[in-house]
């Protein structure tokens, strides 16, 4: 890695290693992500509304060799762009390589194996949503042999460096409420059978209530889905029985200061929860464009240490958004 590459990392550990206060957030992006970002051909709008991604044309838009980040390949600039852009809404794969590395990095350290967490990726709640809406059509004759892939995702076989749920106490739970357009993070609790939901906009009128609709899938289903796999049959945790997981929108946490950004502040709560650091000082509106510069370099330099055979797993990388 080059000397520069070097020293980018090294003060993103720096920039990492304390929690910062929307008074003393950095209002412009880092240089240095900045410049990382032009210098791998992207173009940057930085504070201002982009309506749609840049049309680069099929020449210029292809990546000169496709990048391998672990959970899928990137094929294309455009990909990193949307991420680095504020008010750019993500794809899901963007979301998804994000939990991802989460993932690995819950299991890379042995103070965040200890804390018991992990997450899942955007099919696991899409699968649920489509599961539920059946079974309620028809709870007698639901088909249990279709959960058979989120089955697999609960018990740790059918989700990239995913733990059983047999093996944590905690899941984090990225969730698209797909009538409010809006991205929100469900904290769930094994052991005392709660659901925490971070939203990052503000609660106005029928706001939550709405949530709370959103989220019926994942309180009332989920304890349908332990019952299958006999989650509470080991171990020393109480059988909650297959009644609705209490919801609870928490207040608290930061709140998104535009209407493109709650993807990227799910990221973050999700990174801040994973690692036990209070959103309140961790997730910061005004630091939102800093984010996403960091995190599109942070995969824009893995995938290249990969190309340059610096290293070939993911095993040995550290996930941090700044």
């Amino acid at each position: 890695m080059s000397a520069k590459n070097t020293d980018l990392l090294r003060r993103s550990a720096r920039l990492s290693s304390q929690p910062t206060t929307s008074s003393s957030a950095d209002k412009k992006p880092v240089p240095e992500m900045a410049t990382m970002v032009s210098d791998a051909g992207l173009k940057i709008k930085q504070g201002k509304w982009v309506k749609r991604p840049p049309r680069y044309g099929a020449k210029h838009d292809t990546l000169s060799e496709p990048h391998d980040l672990g959970f899928m390949l990137v094929e294309k600039k455009s990909w990193y762009y949307e991420l680095a852009t504020s008010h750019v809404w993500l794809w899901d794969e963007h979301i998804d390589v994000a939990f991802y590395y989460l993932r690995k990095k819950s299991r890379q350290f042995t103070e965040l194996k200890q804390r018991m967490v992990t997450t899942v990726d955007t099919f696991f709640t899409s699968k649920i949503r489509s599961l539920w809406r059946i079974h309620q059509s028809s709870p007698v004759n639901f088909d249990w042999g279709s959960c058979e892939s989120i089955l697999k995702i609960m018990t740790g076989v059918q989700v990239q460096s995913g733990s059983s749920w047999f093996d944590v106490n905690t899941l984090l739970i990225l969730v698209h409420l797909a009538d409010l357009k809006h991205w929100v993070l469900v904290k769930l609790e094994l052991t005392s059978w709660t659901i925490e939901v971070y939203d990052s906009l503000q609660h106005e009128g029928r706001h939550n209530t709405r949530v709370r609709e959103g989220l019926e899938c994942l309180a009332v289903f989920i304890p349908m889905l332990t019952e299958r796999i006999n989650l509470f049959d080991v171990e020393k945790r109480e059988p909650p029985g297959i009644h609705p997981i209490p919801v609870t929108i928490m207040k608290d946490n930061p709140k998104q200061a535009n209407g493109g950004d709650c993807d990227m502040f799910t990221i973050k709560y999700a990174e801040c929860l994973l690692e036990g650091r209070d959103v309140r000082y961790w997730v910061i509106a005004e630091r939102m464009q800093l984010f996403r510069e960091w995190l599109a370099c942070f995969f824009w330099l893995h995938a290249k240490r990969k190309i340059e055979k610096t290293y070939k797993s993911d095993d040995d990388v550290n996930m941090d958004i700044g």
